[in-house]
């Protein structure tokens, strides 16, 4: 790494895996010329300021006007998360009574697990995963409680059919992201079966109200595939949930598990890397022979012409819709889709397109073919 601000950025996050490096660190930044303001514009970007001043703060290594920077970052991350926390309560109490079990994802499961404090861990929403026979329930659970309902459907049913998630927000509080999978991508969608990932789920505590998330296993297969596929492997906030997850001491990880469903689940390429560099730039404890059995494993066509596509730096809309029509399972679905996307209903035509006059209804399908072809070329 050539950059001495993200290499020192690097080390402090080491430092948070590995006690060991926290005392390297000091040495480090007194022997290496740094651009603080480098380092600032980096943390805000990569939102790691409040997880930095944690790490660093009081230790003499950063310069005053740095380390209050940072400290007004984790203290707004702070409230900003005691909003969410305190929603989240609300929504979970308002489920409970209704019987629907959710399973707590990503930021607030490791912020109430893995890391220190809650303030360490920024995040933008609450992401929940819920079963697909619970989805409407809990849109109106959640529409009880004044959170704006989801967009108007193409058709019906195509939501739940064809997406793996929708947002639910209300001003000024909250944003929901409601899962039902994991992943965006119809192929995974279809290759990633839900039932491992709710039957190994285990009970999570949230100020005294109940919830579940994902198991050890399944919450790195998870973080792995969620880091990748939708996000490159570049957020190095990403990065240390995954190496964090791994330091955490809670027990030992099935790795023969781990490595059974990412070959089952056709995760193998995300697994591979996310894993191989955290145990080489993180020094977080994964197994050689894990290692060396992912790094065997033989991804299939179908995952490799996936992941070629999802992890491309440029998708098209005409890209983006083969990808999609190809990792879906049958022609009879791929052809629905394909109707949907053409011929939506005419409730979601009026509201997409503003349309006032019954009588423009047919050409605004008209202009919805020619967008969606210019958009191709």
């Amino acid at each position: 790494m050539d950059d001495p601000q993200q290499e020192f950025i690097q080390q402090c996050l080491l430092a948070h895996c590995d006690i060991a490096a926290r005392d390297r660190l000091r040495n480090d930044a007194a022997q290496t010329t740094i651009d603080w303001d480098r380092v600032r514009q980096i943390a805000a970007q990569e939102r790691l300021a409040p997880l930095l001043y944690d790490i660093v703060r009081d230790t003499g290594i950063l310069p005053t006007a740095v380390e209050r920077d940072l400290r007004d970052s984790y203290y707004e991350t702070a409230r900003r998360n005691l909003v969410l926390w305190y929603e989240l309560r609300l929504v979970l109490r308002a489920l409970a009574a209704t019987g629907i079990r959710v399973v707590v994802l990503k930021g607030v499961a490791l912020a109430e697990t893995v890391y220190d404090n809650v303030a360490q861990r920024p995040m933008a929403d609450v992401d929940l995963l819920v079963a697909p026979t619970d989805l409407e329930r809990l849109i109106e659970a959640l529409r009880a409680l004044g959170y704006a309902p989801p967009p108007i459907e193409m058709r019906t049913g195509t939501m739940a059919a064809y997406e793996n998630e929708i947002l639910l927000s209300a001003a000024k509080r909250a944003d929901f992201d409601i899962h039902w999978s994991l992943f965006d991508s119809p192929f995974h969608q279809h290759t990633v079966p839900m039932d491992w990932f709710w039957a190994t789920a285990r009970p999570l505590i949230i100020d005294t109200m109940e919830s579940l998330m994902l198991g050890p296993e399944a919450t790195l297969l998870h973080l792995c595939g969620h880091v990748w596929l939708h996000h490159g492997g570049t957020p190095l906030l990403w990065m240390h949930d995954v190496a964090r997850t791994i330091a955490y001491d809670r027990g030992p990880f099935d790795w023969d598990e781990l490595v059974r469903r990412a070959r089952a689940y056709h995760l193998v390429l995300p697994t591979q890397r996310v894993l191989s560099r955290v145990a080489d730039e993180w020094a977080v404890p994964v197994p050689e022979e894990v290692l060396r059995e992912l790094a065997a494993l033989q991804p299939s066509a179908d995952e490799l012409r996936t992941f070629k596509w999802l992890t491309a730096e440029r998708r098209g809309v005409a890209q983006r819709l083969w990808t999609d029509l190809r990792g879906m399972p049958g022609w009879r679905r791929r052809l629905r889709f394909a109707w949907t996307l053409l011929f939506p209903s005419p409730r979601y035509m009026r509201a997409r397109y503003d349309i006032r006059h019954p009588l423009l209804l047919p050409w605004y399908y008209v202009y919805r073919w020619m967008l969606g072809l210019r958009s191709a070329v």
